[in-house]
């Protein structure tokens, strides 16, 4: 149940990205679908977290309505985008040179030595460094408690590890050990930190490559699968991460509204990039 929980919050936000932007607009067509999923995914956790806290307040925040509400939204969503669903329009081709298959080579070489360093990493920190289990995995443990458990994570007794800080981080892990039968499970919270710095890596890539093209995207890719202070942060289960995607996106959302034409798309993705702010 945990997998579905996080594919349809991807799905989600992958369906609601897609009506903002259409594909052939974008290219190189690869990087067009890799933006949407990576915004999608951030924005699929964000909405989710509101989802879950919202339904808290309103003593709803059981296994069956949470998921009945999400299948409710996907199937909306599908339904839309079926209905309405653009005439296909034809994707802009760029050019490849030879030199991006060796930088491709050399950039799958290296997520999957940093893939590999993460999951060692992630087995000797199950729950994190200092403030991952301080505050954002114990604040998430008492949103996922029973009846009105969640209402301690507010307690002043907590007055010194912040509890003044913004939920959406706890309340996606405290909705995924919902789904998971209420056990707090260390997978989730190491899955979650998976999500957001792949999210990170596959934002990053994209909108180079929607920008500046190919090859400066798997340069930006490399850049950032050596940057040792980026990559000690995803497994530490810090706020470090989810915070970096959503001003990346921020920024990435500007720059799009400020390339696209009519006043309507430029509109939508501006307003898109005040809410991932």
């Amino acid at each position: 149940m945990m997998i579905l929980l996080l594919a349809t919050t991807v799905l989600i936000g992958y369906l609601l990205m897609a009506r903002a932007m259409p594909t052939g607009e974008l290219a190189p067509r690869w990087a067009a679908y890799l933006l949407k999923f990576a915004l999608g995914a951030g924005g699929g956790v964000a909405l989710v977290s509101l989802l879950f806290f919202v339904l808290l307040l309103l003593h709803m925040a059981s296994f069956a309505v949470m998921l009945t509400v999400l299948l409710l939204a996907t199937a909306a969503l599908v339904f839309a985008q079926r209905r309405l669903k653009d005439s296909p329009e034809p994707c802009r081709r760029t050019p490849v040179f030879w030199w991006h298959w060796p930088l491709g080579g050399a950039l799958v070489l290296a997520v999957l030595v940093v893939a590999a360093a993460m999951v060692h990493t992630a087995q000797n920190h199950l729950y994190g460094i200092w403030d991952a289990f301080l505050e954002w995995n114990l604040r998430a443990k008492y949103l996922a408690g029973p009846d009105e458990t969640w209402i301690r994570s507010f307690s002043p007794q907590l007055a010194s590890v912040h509890p003044d800080y913004p939920l959406l981080l706890s309340s996606f892990i405290a909705q995924l050990w919902k789904f998971s039968g209420g056990e707090t499970s260390p997978l989730v919270p190491i899955l979650t930190a998976f999500v957001f710095t792949a999210s990170v890596f596959s934002l990053l890539v994209s909108a180079v490559a929607v920008a500046r093209g190919t090859g400066s995207a798997l340069l930006a890719g490399l850049v950032l699968m050596t940057s040792s202070s980026f990559l000690m942060q995803p497994m530490a289960q810090y706020a470090d991460v989810p915070l970096s995607f959503y001003y990346l996106a921020t920024l990435v959302l500007v720059f799009l509204s400020g390339t696209r034409e009519g006043f309507f798309h430029k509109a939508v993705l501006a307003a898109m990039a005040g809410a991932f702010a």
